[in-house]
């Protein structure tokens, strides 16, 4: 445990598939923020989870709970959890928050090229629709003026209002 305190977690802890814990380590900052971090019961989960938790003091602490699957097929039996608490300093959430704005920002800026690329294409097939629409309608009215005169030769009397009605 010692291994990963003070590298990864500020605060590791190893617990039994019933909730009591069987060892613990902490870093000095691990011990003065113990206090203020949440109890939490015994977990029942299946899967890893984690918390972003923000202190009164206002440092961010990540919470990771991880449950320790039996390894004999059962893989729904849980014989214990880790938990390890990260105090994540001022430099790396800057890092992060940088991280995150080179990341939203390629992501505007792909939205962009994309809709710039695909832009002329619907331009183009928004045309063609209207010029498709425009000579199905075309078709249309010649196939009602035919009836209309087909109509008209056959009754040459109402002609004119065949026409018309037509």
């Amino acid at each position: 445990m010692k291994t990963i305190t003070g590298v990864l977690f500020d605060i590791a802890e190893l617990y039994d598939g019933t909730g009591r814990k069987l060892a613990e380590s902490s870093t000095d900052e691990g011990k003065k923020v113990e206090s203020l971090i949440p109890k939490h019961g015994k977990p029942t989960y299946l899967k890893t989870s984690y918390e972003s938790l923000h202190l009164p003091d206002g440092r961010w602490v990540l919470r990771v709970f991880v449950p320790l699957l039996g390894a004999s097929g059962n893989r729904d039996l849980v014989t214990g959890y880790f938990e390890g608490v990260r105090i994540v300093p001022d430099w790396e959430k800057a890092k992060i928050r940088g991280a995150a704005f080179q990341v939203a920002l390629l992501a505007s800026l792909a939205a962009i090229l994309c809709g710039a690329a695909i832009y002329p294409i619907v331009v183009h097939l928004s045309a063609d629709n209207q010029r498709k629409a425009r000579a199905v309608l075309d078709s249309h009215i010649s196939m009602m003026e035919a009836l209309g005169r087909a109509i008209a030769k056959r009754d040459s009397d109402t002609a004119t209002h065949n026409y018309r009605v037509a």
